[in-house]
């Protein structure tokens, strides 16, 4: 059982917060009660993270990007000459011309990266241009 202080529980719009005496009560109550059913709805409940720990890592998963989006491609344009272009950047994961349901060219490619290579990326783009 525990047993709370005045002010242990803080409450915002749609989340509470929880301050526990020991790391290991606060794991057994995330154990206990993570995804259970409150008032109809599946609720959420895990270690408080801080904003700017939170914003960090946003802004480290940005800067770490491994998906581009290609517009303007000339309809003509094939899978192949797509990928060959973009295949020294890094290993791609999956690389696809957008379709219509006729088969002709939306214009638009989609790539996906296995891994972030910023040096591949600047040292092609400077051969590019």
């Amino acid at each position: 059982m525990v047993s709370f202080t005045p002010g242990a529980i803080t409450h915002h719009l749609s989340r509470s917060f929880v301050h526990y005496s020991t790391g290991d009560a606060a794991d057994a109550a995330i154990k206990a009660v993570n995804g259970m059913l409150l008032n109809d709805k599946k609720v959420f409940v895990g270690h408080h993270v801080g904003k700017k720990e939170r914003q960090s890592k946003v802004e480290e998963q940005r800067a770490q990007f491994t998906n581009i989006f290609v517009k303007n491609i000339d309809p003509e344009a094939t899978d192949n000459e797509f990928e060959e272009l973009f295949t020294p950047f890094g290993d791609i994961v999956s690389a696809a011309l957008g379709r219509n349901d006729d088969g002709t060219s939306k214009g638009y490619v989609a790539c996906w990266y296995l891994r972030y290579y910023a040096d591949n990326w600047q040292l092609r783009l400077r051969q590019l241009c």
